[in-house]
C-alpha cells in the first residue's frame, strides 16, 4: 500500500467569542466562536478566561492531502485587545466580502 504525502500545517484565524461552554474546570471550558468567514465553531478555550464578545486567535491544525487542505479548530491561543481585534476583524471581513461567492440569481 502506497503512503500518501501529507504535510501538517498550522493556521491562526481571528474569531469573536459568542458563548462560553463551561466544563468541569477552567481548562475544560469550550467556546462557541464566530469566525471572520461567518462560520460558527466550538473549540477548547485553552485554559484562558474568555468573555463573550472578545476577539480571539484560534489555532487550526491542517493537513494537506493532494489538492485539499483539511482544517479543524484546535484551541484558542490568545485574546486580542478590543481595538486591535476590531481593526483585524474589519480587515478580514473586508477581504471576505470581496472573495465570497455570490448566488448567480440573487447576488
Amino acid at each position: 500500500m502506497e503512503k500518501k504525502d501529507e504535510t501538517v500545517l498550522t493556521f491562526y484565524h481571528i474569531g469573536l467569542v459568542k458563548e462560553i461552554i463551561p466544563g468541569d474546570g477552567p481548562k475544560e471550558n469550550k467556546a462557541m466562536i464566530e469566525m471572520w468567514d461567518q462560520n460558527l465553531i466550538i473549540c477548547s478555550a485553552g485554559g484562558l478566561k474568555l468573555g463573550e464578545n472578545e476577539y480571539v486567535i484560534v489555532k487550526f491544525d491542517g493537513i494537506v492531502q493532494g489538492q485539499n487542505i483539511l482544517m479543524h479548530p484546535n484551541v484558542v491561543s490568545d485574546i486580542i485587545k478590543k481595538e486591535s481585534g476590531e481593526k483585524i476583524w474589519g480587515m478580514y471581513k473586508e477581504f471576505y466580502s470581496k472573495i465570497k461567492p455570490s448566488h448567480p440569481l440573487t447576488g
